[in-house]
């Protein structure tokens, strides 16, 4: 059974997987405060489900991981010809009421494979693609949230929304005073 969490345990989350963040990114700390913008602006979304909710900023990279409700799939994977693989890995995907938000930090402008945003159809669940930039800066948020068949739309919609509102950041700075 997941237990409650409460603001605290979410904002001590934040800043403890922010400053291992930084310990191992070293002199691009950039990246991390970058990064650490989207972990507070996802932050309204995610105290409203007041379940624990899995935040990680996996070492070396420029990625922030948020799972709910997950659990570890054995996928056979595919080829761009689609021949499927006859081994399979182990991957974390969200359970059918769940999600896997996985946020990459990128230099504005980078081109990905995917055209975005685009929602496709895994083995187990779907994941909706996009592109936000972040407002007052040069960098952009490649994102990927993956969802199971039971969960929330309207989670599923307030969480996009927030990371949807990333390129107004800078204007709702502005307009606040601060």
């Amino acid at each position: 059974m997941l237990k409650p969490m409460r603001t605290t345990q979410f904002a001590a989350s934040i800043i403890a997987a922010g400053m291992a963040m930084t310990m191992t990114e070293g002199a691009d700390a950039d990246k991390g405060s970058d990064l650490k913008q989207v972990a507070i602006a996802l932050r309204p979304v995610l105290e409203k489900i007041d379940l624990d909710a899995d935040i990680s900023y996996p070492s070396g990279t420029t990625t922030l991981v948020v799972s709910y409700r997950s659990q570890l799939y054995k996928i056979h994977g595919r080829s761009m010809t689609g021949e499927v693989s006859p081994d399979a890995h182990d991957e974390t995907g969200p359970s059918f009421k769940g999600f896997v938000l996985r946020v990459h930090l990128q230099d504005q402008g980078e081109v990905n494979q995917a055209d975005t945003p685009q929602t496709f159809q895994e083995p187990y669940w779907q994941t909706y693609l996009d592109v936000t930039p972040i407002g007052g800066t040069q960098k952009q948020i490649y994102w990927a949230l993956s969802f199971g068949s039971r969960t929330d739309t309207k989670l599923l919609t307030k969480l996009r929304n927030a990371l949807n509102d990333m390129k107004n950041a800078e204007q709702d700075a502005a307009s606040n005073g601060g």
